[in-house]
C-alpha cells in the first residue's frame, strides 16, 4: 500500500472519543487466530463479523466525541461485539420480548435526537420563582426520604374484593397463595425526590409496615415500607437542585406542545383502561417524552 493511502487511513484513525460508562473491557488479541488481514475499510474481523470504520465513528459518538486513540476505541467494539456474540450463542436474544426490547431502543435513540433539535435554553429563574418551587415539592426538598419497601406485583388485574381483609404483605401472600395467584416479590429502595409527587406524597404518608396498593389495567402492586431515612439537602444545594429542575421543567413544557401536536394529528386509539388518567395511572396527562415525563 502506497505512502498517500497510509496517510489516509491513519487520519481515518484519528476518531475521538472518551471512556464510556457503557463497556469498559480490556481485550487481548495478541491470541487470536488470523485468517488474512483485514483491509480497507474493515479494521477487524471478530468471528465472521467485520468492524468498520463507521462503527469506531459510532463507539466515538457513544463516548460523546472526545479525542481517543483508535485503537482503544476499537477494543471498546471488539469487546462489545465478543459479549454480543456469546450472547447469542447462548440463546439471550430468543425470548418473545426481544423484537419489542430492540424497537424499543431504536425509537428512544431516535426520539431523544429529535428532542435535542425541539428544546431550547430555558431563562434563569429568579429567587421568588426558586423559593416557590421548593415550597411546592417537600417530597424533593423539606421531606426528601430515602425509603426501603417490600412489594408483591402481581401481573395480572385482581378483584379488589378476591383481596380484601389482609393488613400486612404477609397476610396478603397467604391470601394469593390460597387463590393460586402467581406473584413476585422484591425489596427496594427509592428516593421520593425521583417519584411522581402524589406517589412520593402517598409513601411519606404511609405508616410503616402498613399494606398498601396500587392497581392498574394489567397488574396489582402491593407494597409495605420497612424503612426511611431523611435525605434533607443543605440549603445551597438546594437552590442549586432547583435552579435544575426548573429549567428542566421548561423544556419539558416545550417538547410536551410538540407532543400533543403529534399525538393530535396520529389521532391516539387506547384500549379501555389504558387511556392517559385511568385506573392504576399515578399521574394523568397525555404522551410521554423520551425522559419518560408526562405530557399535560
Amino acid at each position: 500500500m502506497g505512502h498517500r493511502s497510509e496517510r489516509r487511513n491513519k487520519g481515518l484513525l484519528r476518531l475521538g472519543g472518551a471512556a464510556t460508562a457503557f463497556l469498559a473491557i480490556a481485550v487481548a488479541l495478541s491470541g487470536c487466530g488470523r485468517h488474512g488481514a483485514p483491509h480497507g475499510q474493515v479494521v477487524a474481523v471478530i468471528g465472521g463479523q467485520e468492524v468498520t470504520y463507521q462503527d469506531l465513528a459510532a463507539q466515538s459518538r457513544i463516548d460523546g466525541g472526545a479525542r481517543e486513540d483508535a485503537k482503544a476505541l476499537l477494543q471498546k467494539v471488539v469487546g462489545r461485539v465478543l459479549l454480543a456474540q456469546e450472547a447469542k450463542r447462548r440463546g439471550l436474544d430468543r425470548y418473545p420480548g426481544y423484537p419489542s426490547d430492540l424497537a424499543a431502543i431504536q425509537q428512544n435513540f431516535l426520539a431523544q435526537k429529535e428532542a435535542r433539535t425541539i428544546v431550547k435554553p430555558v431563562a434563569t429563574p429568579t429567587s421568588a420563582q426558586v423559593s416557590s418551587f421548593i415550597a411546592a415539592r417537600p417530597a424533593t426538598f423539606a421531606r426528601r426520604e430515602k425509603i426501603a419497601l417490600n412489594e408483591i406485583v402481581v401481573h395480572d388485574a385482581l378483584d379488589r374484593k378476591a383481596i380484601q381483609g389482609p393488613d400486612s404483605l404477609d397476610q396478603l401472600e397467604r391470601k394469593l397463595n390460597t387463590l393460586n395467584v402467581t406473584f413476585e416479590k422484591r425489596q427496594l429502595q427509592v428516593d421520593t425526590a425521583e417519584l411522581p409527587l402524589p406517589l412520593a406524597t402517598r409513601l411519606l404518608n404511609a405508616p410503616d409496615n402498613a399494606l398498601s396498593l396500587i392497581e392498574g389495567p394489567r397488574e396489582t402492586l402491593a407494597f409495605a415500607v420497612i424503612s426511611r431515612t431523611p435525605a434533607v439537602l443543605p440549603p445551597e444545594a438546594e437552590q442549586a437542585v432547583a435552579v435544575r429542575l426548573i429549567e428542566q421543567q421548561g423544556q419539558q413544557q416545550q417538547l410536551n406542545q410538540v407532543l400533543q401536536q403529534l399525538g393530535r394529528r396520529s389521532r391516539i386509539a387506547y384500549q379501555p383502561g389504558f387511556a392517559p388518567g385511568g385506573p392504576g395511572k399515578v399521574e394523568s396527562g397525555g404522551p410521554t417524552g423520551p425522559d419518560g415525563n408526562t405530557a399535560s
